[in-house]
């Protein structure tokens, strides 16, 4: 009985161009569309300030936390920093950290202004004089040019922002 090898393996030409092409698909660029997962930060505020600061103290800075005047965790620096290396290491350090997740979608978008419109109902409920508050239209394309607004900034009396905002405290550990 005779066996026919040629349908049993491929003739050397034929192998060279089946590797490459295999090569090919495994290199960079060849291999199809990747999906890239970025886990966003799960925590609050706080515990990402946290987070950012045990980087910040790896890196030989030191400071205490304090809570600033809207209840947020904060860090206090000693004056004499160089705050150009100090702000590179907080770039360094956030990069670091998950990221946070900020709104992509209008609708993502519309959950954040409802929490902002409701501090600033707040703020007009107890009494401070604001500016009018802009439509969702226009705080959204405020959002997208990275312009925004924060509430206590449509005071007409600068003078009133601290009484503002321990009447009506952004909640300190959401990311709205």
């Amino acid at each position: 009985m005779m066996c026919d090898v040629t349908s049993r393996f491929l003739a050397p030409s034929r192998w060279s161009v089946l590797l490459a092409l295999l090569l090919l698909s495994c290199s960079s660029g060849g291999g199809g569309p990747t999906t890239t997962v970025v886990e966003y930060w799960a925590g609050t505020k706080s515990e990402r300030t946290q987070a950012i600061g045990a980087c910040l103290e790896e890196k030989g800075w030191s400071f205490e936390y304090v809570r600033d005047a809207t209840g947020e965790l904060a860090m206090s620096l000693p004056a004499d920093i160089d705050t150009d290396a100090f702000h590179r290491d907080v770039e360094e350090c956030e990069k670091a950290v998950a990221p946070i997740k900020w709104p992509e979608t209008q609708e993502e978008y519309r959950t954040w202004f409802e929490h902002w419109i409701e501090r600033y109902r707040c703020m007009v409920d107890a009494g401070f004089d604001l500016e009018d508050a802009p439509s969702f239209d226009s705080w959204y394309e405020a959002m997208l040019a990275e312009e925004g607004y924060d509430v206590p900034y449509l005071l007409k009396n600068p003078n009133d922002l601290i009484s503002a905002v321990r009447a009506c405290p952004a909640d300190p550990e959401a990311f709205w």
